[in-house]
């Protein structure tokens, strides 16, 4: 479509097939775009941009930390490039600013808050995303760093249409990690539409995709394709993305921007008591996902009956403390100011025994937390030992000591302090404001021995890391076992023999999937050779050699591969309880050496804490959640047949 804009100017214009004004190649910029409703072209206002490749009518509010002080943006301007002398953290308070006024540095304004919970609500239009996946998603949430776990996963029932899965995110990160976090999650949402855009190009973007994974990977070199025509991704839409964030901050009664205390000059009072229950026999909280689906019971369930969590203002909240063996210990908080808003240890009592799902609280005995220190230790017979949480620790919200996290200092062992904005602690439990050292100030050296200047103000310093992962590989065997027990059912032993003469573009992807499954003997002869059986010192060493050398990383395949390869031949019944441990447990030692900055271990040493869980993790989920997956993202190829009824190819 082709026309002339109407004002003074006259220039000419064109709209795509996805309905935007698009200016001619020629002009100096794209300013303008296609309003359907008003079916002519228009600027984005202040605040706001447009650009070719969003595909959409809709102008975008400017990101956080950007501004747009003019119409008809492509772009808009970043706070840290903007003025002369502007130098270090400038931030914006929200999204869609007008003016370079509305940069500022972040300490105080964005609040005193030492760490924040960020999460988000999705909802997702096509395919059940659900049923069958949910148990995996508990399981990694044990895993996830920084306390990330999922909390609601919900497919739509039948009767609904359009069919939908919804489901809830979140994870609690140290101040900046959180800040930085958080306006990710704000342009997701204000520019979801450009996302689903490209959804609804369907086959067209995902064979790119295909093209360019398949052009730059090992997978031509073997004459693989990724077969996106079994996709179903034509029908899938971004229905939903609501972002959250919480700040926890210094103390309960703090009113700075993004701290979650209401405005009052009244102080807030914390009352804090803790619930004990029983389960029944069919929760195992030493398992990643039922520890998961306690604990979303316990924080989330809509069948929980204390009043106050109900309440229009200043609700109560309950967290889970412990989960061991079938007994359960929760801590219900509760902040308020109004005095008519507190609550006794008879309502909690009488509140507490809830079901959610299959899983019955029946609730023992609840007693009332420490009175102005933390709870040191909860005993056995359920009584409560209190102290002082001592220098580096704050006391946290279910009332225990926690050491203060990175980026933070404490020394009265009751809440934390926050290091400026551009300052990072090089470990978590700090007990001083020397512990906070200073990055992003490269700009700041001049002359002099800069390469000293640079270490000491970034805080690098020479870390050696050493860690011992061990997997019980019988759970990811009898995964795989359970694999191929769905595809005998589905296949005849023919059909689940690897030929690479087969015409892969005609076959489903369940059965490329079962083949796989069915032919680990036949994929580690032709990966590894049948010989192969390296020590994993023999094979680290190497590694620590020539990282670089693609031969020793194909051994520390081959190592975990023959793994796999031995316990699929083998008895893994029972748990593996005929085999020897060293048959079905793999560990792989290692210690690294190497310059380590306050920014990377705030990120590397919570995703190696969280990584333990791997020893509770159940990876028989994984199987039911990949063949859950097949068949949500897996066409079913229809054919009319000439009787008049349909059946699947």
């Amino acid at each position: 479509m082709v026309g002339v804009k109407p004002g003074k100017k006259t220039c000419t214009w064109r709209v795509t097939s996805f309905g935007k004004c698009l200016l001619m190649e020629g002009n100096a910029k794209l300013d303008k775009m296609y309003m359907a409703a008003a079916k002519k072209c228009v600027a984005c206002p202040v605040g706001s941009y447009n650009f070719e490749d969003a595909r959409v009518d809709a102008c975008f509010p400017c990101p956080f930390n950007t501004f747009g002080n003019e119409t008809g943006m492509t772009g808009c301007h970043e706070c840290q490039e903007w003025g002369e002398g502007r130098r270090g953290a400038y931030i914006t308070l929200q999204h869609g600013s007008t003016s370079a006024k509305q940069c500022v540095r972040p300490d105080p304004k964005v609040g005193n808050f030492v760490r924040a919970t960020v999460g988000f609500h999705v909802k997702v239009k096509g395919g059940d995303f659900c049923t069958n996946i949910k148990n995996a998603l508990w399981g990694i949430s044990r895993v996830a760093p920084f306390d990330g776990h999922f909390y609601r996963c919900y497919h739509s029932p039948k009767s609904e249409e359009p069919e939908y899965t919804a489901m809830s995110f979140e994870l609690t990160l140290p101040r900046n990690f959180a800040w930085d976090f958080w306006t990710v999650m704000d342009m997701i949402e204000t520019h979801r539409a450009v996302g689903n855009s490209y959804v609804r190009m369907g086959r067209h973007f995902v064979n790119r995709i295909a093209e360019f994974v398949r052009d730059y990977s090992e997978m031509n070199m073997v004459d693989i394709n990724m077969k996106t025509d079994m996709l179903k991704i034509d029908d899938i839409e971004l229905k939903e993305f609501k972002p959250y964030f919480k700040g926890h901050c210094k103390n309960p009664a703090d009113t700075t921007p993004y701290c979650n205390a209401a405005a009052s000059e009244v102080k807030a009072t914390v009352q804090r008591y803790y619930v004990r229950y029983t389960l029944s026999s069919s929760v195992d909280c030493k398992s990643n996902a039922g520890y998961t689906r306690v604990r979303n019971a316990i924080e989330h369930s809509g069948n929980r009956k204390l009043a106050c969590l109900k309440r229009e203002s200043e609700r109560c909240s309950v967290e889970l403390v412990s989960c061991k063996d079938k007994n359960v210990i929760a801590a219900v908080i509760n902040t308020f100011t109004k005095s008519s808003n507190a609550i006794a240890q008879e309502v909690v009592e009488s509140g507490a025994s809830f079901a959610d799902d299959d899983i019955q609280f029946n609730k023992v005995s609840a007693s009332k937390a420490c009175d102005k220190e933390a709870v040191l230790r909860i005993k056995d017979d359920f009584t409560l030992e209190c102290g002082a949480c001592g220098s580096g620790k704050f006391i946290n919200n279910v009332g225990m000591c926690q050491p203060c996290p990175f980026g933070t200092w404490g020394d009265n062992g009751v809440n934390c302090n926050a290091c400026d904005w551009n300052y990072q602690t090089p470990w978590w439990g700090m007990n001083s404001s020397k512990a906070c050292l200073e990055t992003d100030n490269e700009w700041k050296i001049t002359d002099g021995d800069w390469t000293k200047s640079l270490r000491d103000l970034k805080g690098e310093n020479r870390a050696t890391l050493g860690i011992t992962p061990q997997m019980n590989m019988c759970g990811a065997a009898n995964a795989v076992k359970a694999v191929k027990a769905e595809c005998k059912s589905i296949y005849s032993a023919a059909d689940l023999v690897w030929n690479d003469a087969l015409d892969f573009e005609k076959l489903k992807i369940q059965r490329i999937v079962c083949m796989g499954a069915h032919s680990i003997k036949k994929g580690f002869t032709e990966v590894c050779e049948d010989n192969w059986n390296k020590s994993w010192d023999q094979v680290f060493k190497n590694l620590e050699d020539d990282v670089e050398d693609e031969d020793n990383w194909a051994d520390a395949f081959c190592y975990v591969f023959k793994k796999v390869k031995d316990l699929d031949e083998g008895d893994t019944s029972d748990g593996c309880k005929n085999l020897d441990p060293s048959k079905y447990m793999m560990s792989m030692p290692a210690s690294f050496n190497f310059s380590l900055s306050a920014e990377a271990s705030a990120v590397l040493v919570p995703i190696m804490k969280r990584l333990k869980n791997l020893e509770t993790m159940n990876f028989a989920f994984f199987a039911e959640a990949e063949k859950a997956m097949m068949t949500t993202m897996a066409y079913r190829i229809w054919r009319h047949s000439l009787d008049g009824r349909w059946r699947t190819n």
